[in-house]
């Protein structure tokens, strides 16, 4: 068993995973079991209009994460993320269903992605 978590612009596999790692809407925990989607646990983000460093990491530890998937991430929560040994696979785009089928079948690479803007430029 394995737990992968994504950032996602909402609560389902069909939604779009989210650019800013720290500022997503949602964060999908998906269970995969023997190369199968066994669960989705939506997670409304906490700390979405702001948090301190770590705080979303811990609570990506807490649920037994073990890889993460985004698009990019921030120094800091790639560094606490690390500590606890989760796997960090950035450049991913596109539909959270299509992200995770390509990991189950080896086929999904780390790319490095870096924004046109930060997070703060665009609000």
């Amino acid at each position: 068993m394995i737990k992968i978590a994504l950032p996602a612009d909402g609560a389902d596999l069909t939604s779009n995973i989210f650019e800013h790692f720290g500022r997503a809407p949602y964060f999908l925990i998906i269970t995969i079991e023997n190369n199968e989607i066994k669960n989705v646990e939506a997670i409304p983000n906490p700390s979405i209009n702001s948090h301190m460093p770590g705080e979303i990491p811990r609570l990506l530890i807490s649920k037994g994460v073990s890889v993460l998937i985004v698009r990019g991430i921030g120094r800091r929560a790639r560094y606490y993320l690390q500590q606890s040994n989760i796997e960090i696979i950035t450049g991913a785009e596109g539909k959270i269903i299509d992200i995770v089928k390509a990991y189950v079948r080896g086929e999904l690479k780390s790319i490095p992605y870096e924004p046109e803007k930060k997070w703060h430029e665009i609000v």
